[in-house]
Order: C-alpha cells, then sequence, then structure tokens
C-alpha cells in the first residue's frame, strides 16, 4: 500500500510539473500570431507526453483542448472537444461538481486539487483526482485553466480492504484469547490487548511506554535474550515455551511466537502468548499418576514373583525379614481383602476335639 501512494504522489509530481509546462506554454502562445503554429505543435506534443488525461479550458470553462488520454476516458475525440462544456461530456450530477471547483479555481487562482468521480461511455464509474492550475494573459487577466485527471480508483478499493482488514485484525488483536502485545524493536510497549491486560495484572496505562522486563513479566529474563536472539537470526519466533510472572507473581507457563512486521514504515514486533499452564499441571498430574500407578503396579507384579514361606506355619517372610500371616501380607502388597471363615473339614475337626 505504501508503494502504491508513494506511486501516486510521484505521478502527480510528474502531472504538476507537466501543468506548469502546459499553462507557460499557453501563456507563450497568446503572445502573438508569429509563433502560433510553432507553439501549438509543442503544446501538443507537451499534452500527448503525459499519460494521464490532461484539459485546458478558457475563462468560461468552455474546454478549449485535451489529450488523446482525455478522450478515451470521456468518449470524446480530442479534435471534436474545443467548444463544449462540462455538461457536454458529463452526466449532470458529476458536471455541477466539475463546474462550482472551476468557478473556485477562477475566483481563487493558483493550483486546486480534489477528489471527485467520472462516468466512462462504458458507465463503469471511476474515482479520480483531479488537478487544476489557473494561467493568465499577458495583461494579467485570466485566460482559463489546464486539468488533469488521475485514476485512483484502484487505490480506493486497496484503501477500502485495508480499513477492512485493519478493522478485523483490530478485533481479532483486542478480543484474542491469547495475548498479544506489539513494541518497538527496543521492546517499547506500543499496545496489548484485553487478554494481556487480565492475565498479567497490568493496565493498559501501566504497560505501554514500558518493556516486558520492566514489569517484571519474564520469570527468566535470559529466556527474552534467547528469543530475541531467534527472532533477529531467524525473523520469527514460534511457539517456544517460557515462563512469565504476573503482577501478583503467579507463575505462567506459555507458549511464544513473534515476528517482524512494518508499521507505518517503522519496523516493530508483534508478539503472540498461549497460556498452557492448566495444561502443563494437567500433564503433570497426569505424570504423578503414571509414576503411582507403575509403582503399585510393581508391588502387586512381586506378589507373582518367589515368595519365601514356612513349609511348616505357612508364614510369609517379608523384605525386612518379618514373618506374616499370609493374608496379612497379601493385604499389604495388592488390594486384595481377606474375609475369615471356617471351611467344612476344618469346622468336623474342631467338633471331634
Amino acid at each position: 500500500m505504501e508503494g502504491r501512494t508513494r506511486a501516486l504522489e510521484e505521478e502527480l509530481a510528474r502531472t504538476k510539473l507537466a501543468l506548469d509546462e502546459a499553462r507557460l506554454e499557453l501563456e507563450k502562445f497568446r503572445k502573438g500570431p508569429a509563433e502560433e503554429e510553432q507553439q501549438h505543435k509543442l503544446f501538443r506534443v507537451i499534452l500527448e507526453t503525459v499519460p494521464v488525461p490532461l484539459f485546458i479550458k478558457d475563462e468560461k470553462g468552455i474546454y478549449l483542448a485535451c489529450n488523446t488520454a482525455f478522450g478515451e476516458l470521456f468518449g470524446v475525440h480530442p479534435s471534436e472537444l474545443p467548444g463544449k462544456t462540462v455538461y457536454d461530456v458529463a452526466p449532470k450530477e458529476l458536471a455541477d461538481i466539475y463546474y462550482n471547483a472551476d468557478n473556485a479555481l477562477f475566483k481563487a487562482g493558483g493550483d486546486q486539487i480534489y477528489e471527485s468521480a467520472v462516468r466512462r461511455p462504458d458507465g463503469v464509474l471511476r474515482k479520480v483526482v483531479f488537478r487544476k492550475a489557473a494561467f493568465y494573459n499577458e495583461d494579467g487577466s485570466l485566460g482559463g485553466l489546464v486539468g488533469s485527471i488521475f485514476d485512483i480508483t484502484e487505490r480506493k478499493h486497496i484503501e477500502e480492504a485495508l480499513r477492512a482488514s485493519e478493522e478485523k485484525f483490530s478485533k481479532a488483536f483486542r478480543f484474542s484469547p491469547d495475548w498479544i502485545f506489539l513494541s518497538a524493536e527496543d521492546g517499547t510497549l506500543l499496545d496489548v490487548n484485553d487478554t494481556f491486560v487480565k492475565d498479567t495484572g497490568y493496565s493498559r496505562q501501566e504497560a505501554l511506554g514500558r518493556t516486558c522486563v520492566d514489569l517484571g513479566i519474564w520469570n527468566n529474563p535470559a529466556d527474552r535474550t534467547s528469543l530475541a536472539q531467534i527472532l533477529l537470526t531467524e525473523g520469527r519466533v514460534l511457539s517456544k515455551e517460557v515462563r512469565f510472572r504476573s503482577k501478583k507473581g503467579d507463575l505462567i507457563i506459555a507458549l511464544c511466537s513473534a515476528e517482524f512486521i512494518d508499521l507505518a514504515g517503522v519496523r516493530c514486533v508483534l508478539t503472540v502468548v498461549r497460556d498452557i499452564t492448566k495444561r502443563k499441571r494437567a500433564e503433570e498430574e497426569r505424570e504423578e499418576l503414571i509414576i503411582g500407578l507403575q509403582e503399585a503396579l510393581a508391588k502387586v507384579k512381586a506378589l507373582s514373583g518367589l515368595l519365601p514361606i514356612c513349609a511348616w506355619c505357612k508364614k510369609i517372610r517379608d523384605d525386612h525379614g518379618y514373618w506374616k500371616q499370609v493374608d496379612h501380607y497379601i493385604q499389604e502388597h495388592s488390594n486384595a481383602m481377606f474375609t475369615h471363615g471356617i471351611c467344612p473339614e476344618c469346622s468336623e475337626k474342631l467338633k471331634q476335639k
């Protein structure tokens, strides 16, 4: 967009130069009939050299001449234009604008620039910039005006698309669930979004104009140095895990991404931070659970190995050398529970006693 704007400015500057030359030639042209033919040829060369539409009117707003580009834009041959007015080449609603602008220039003198529109012969409306300059006769009286037309339809479409894009970006920036902040190359915060404010505890007023280091957000300032080095060497940072501290001192584990962007010709850094603290804690809890299950499973598996058991009393020796009843030992080393009763055979023996 910036390149297109610069191109427009350069084209307008070239057109102004051509207008100035045309104005001077018109004033020379009116000096006397001796140079009329030569000046006329030179004037036509100047008109046709400029690729944008050019036109000349007398002090009453009647067309005197135009170049081919003007004729193509309005659908009239340059030889047919002299003697016509704006109402002969444009619809009334546009002709009124041209007519009023001409009169304003005739009263004020000097140069005039304004945006308007042109209806082409095929009915398509083109957005344009008019640039006009008044010229004067040798006696100082008003001679008329020289004008140019520059088509800015494409530029306007780009500007409208850019505005729409900026509006979408602004909404995405403000309402993103991730932190998003814009900073200068030295780290000075230029803008922060609502999530940054909510999660860090720092208001926009507290944050803007300071760096994250100033705010004490980095849990380890060395992380910032490391990310800055990656950004400088690779041009971007993608999902690097870092740790921050909120204003209250809460630890925030996050994935940090950043890259350079151009903002009005100034290189800035756009940073996106995704809080993964809950996810990391859930992962840690899951790991602890897995470890606990593995330990429990290891104990259960130990029961399937060789157990030192007394051949007479059936007690089992544990890892500390103590002899324990089989039921007690199994309950300690597994999730099994025992209920005690008497089998029929033992019951008969007790009755006999």
